[in-house]
């Protein structure tokens, strides 16, 4: 049903997303075709290029790039290196590039121990200087920072896009 509501969201004027999917760049580039115009948390468990047997197969980010999808990074500098913001920003451009936080119940908080989702049924996270991470240190829990240090990690990654100032997310 999801390209059925990808089209009713954009009947409505609802911006329908993709994010965290394992979908190949076939399957990300029909749902475009039927009202998905947004991309969020690039990257972030989200297929890319795999191969089988001898061929290669393009996933979900490459599907990014390809159509005219806008772009949410999380720039927190955790999430994505510079070498991959700089690439997002340079492939779709500045007015197709936004960071948002994926910000979690401890963002503002001190380091600690947390639970993420209910109370009662949450999974425990920590964070460590400002870093979400789930207790074995695996993986990020989300991210711990708040909107206005997003552009500096962006900034650091894009030469001269702090003295550039105007238009898109930087």
């Amino acid at each position: 049903g999801a390209i059925e509501l990808g089209e009713e969201l954009k009947r409505r004027g609802i911006v329908a997303a993709i994010a965290h999917t394992d979908a190949s760049c076939a399957v990300c580039e029909e749902a475009f075709h039927h009202g998905y115009s947004l991309m969020t948390h690039f990257y972030c468990a989200m297929s890319t290029v795999t191969k089988r047997g001898y061929r290669r197969y393009a996933g979900a980010v490459e599907a990014g790039y390809l159509q005219d999808f806008d772009i949410e990074v999380i720039a927190d500098g955790n999430h994505l290196p510079d070498d991959l913001l700089r690439m997002v920003y340079r492939l779709k451009g500045p007015d197709r590039v936004a960071l948002c936080t994926d910000s979690i119940r401890a963002t503002g908080l001190p380091d600690g121990e947390y639970i993420q989702g209910s109370l009662e049924n949450g999974i425990k996270f920590v964070v460590e200087n400002g870093v979400a991470l789930r207790p074995d240190h695996g993986s990020l829990a989300g991210s711990a920072a708040t909107t206005d240090p997003l552009a500096r990690p962006m900034a650091r990654a894009i030469p001269g896009a702090a003295r550039a100032g105007g238009g898109g997310a930087v």
